[in-house]
């Protein structure tokens, strides 16, 4: 059994755990992380726990705080957790809200310098999709005519490259454009979805697709074991 602890945003890219009292259990739903790790790693049995980035807290408890830039601070502190609670790994994802390759890179070594500071510590993920996750999402246009899209030409060429003001339906944004092509798919534009399309989703079409982001995040999960 691996364990891998997930530290993200929310329900749409960790899923979400719920617990049922008239069952006694919990009913687990996964979120686009674990489905594309799952994917990546199909020969291994995962256990998953998640963790939201805000959540992340100090370890230091009266120390002086480590001068941290960035994501370095909660990258930090989510390896700090999973070294001491005895996970194999650790992801850390946060959106790079940019197409810019440079923005790109300087958030994605935010985490890894946070979590180059614990000494034997497990394995350490970043995750940034650039632009947004959503850009990995619509990357895969075989998945998209699954779910009832028809007009394949709505969708990005380059997946990392769209861009626009966050709040203008019109823009490209990705939140935007993800918007937009799950109306002209007739599904709802909510995180049931985001799981399903990433369920559909093929890796290597995803790789192809957004080259910076996603195959540096699937060369990170190869070195799960």
């Amino acid at each position: 059994m691996i364990k891998i602890l997930i530290c993200g945003e929310g329900d749409h890219d960790m899923g979400k755990k719920e617990y049922y009292p008239r069952k006694s259990d919990y009913k687990i739903d996964e979120g686009w992380i674990q489905k594309f790790i799952r994917k990546i790693k199909p020969h291994l049995n995962i256990q998953f726990d998640t963790r939201r980035r805000k959540e992340l807290i100090s370890f230091s408890r009266g120390k002086k705080r480590l001068a941290l830039k960035g994501h370095s601070e909660k990258a930090f502190y989510a390896m700090m957790l999973a070294k001491r609670e005895g996970y194999d790994a650790v992801v850390f994802m946060v959106d790079a809200d940019t197409k810019d390759l440079k923005q790109w890179q300087q958030k994605y070594l935010e985490i890894l310098d946070g979590f180059a500071i614990v000494k034997a510590a497990p394995l350490g993920i970043a995750c940034v999709p650039k632009s947004a996750s959503e850009s990995w999402l619509l990357s895969d246009s075989q998945a998209w005519v699954r779910l009832g899209l028809k007009d394949l030409k709505a969708l990005p060429t380059e997946p990392e490259m769209i861009w626009g003001k966050r709040d203008d339906p019109n823009a490209n944004h990705p939140h935007q454009y993800f918007k937009r092509i799950c109306q002209k798919a007739d599904m709802p534009d909510n995180k049931y979805t985001r799981w399903e399309i990433a369920e559909l989703s093929s890796i290597n079409i995803i790789e192809e697709k957004c080259p910076n982001s996603f195959t540096t995040f699937h060369q990170a999960v190869d070195k799960v074991e």
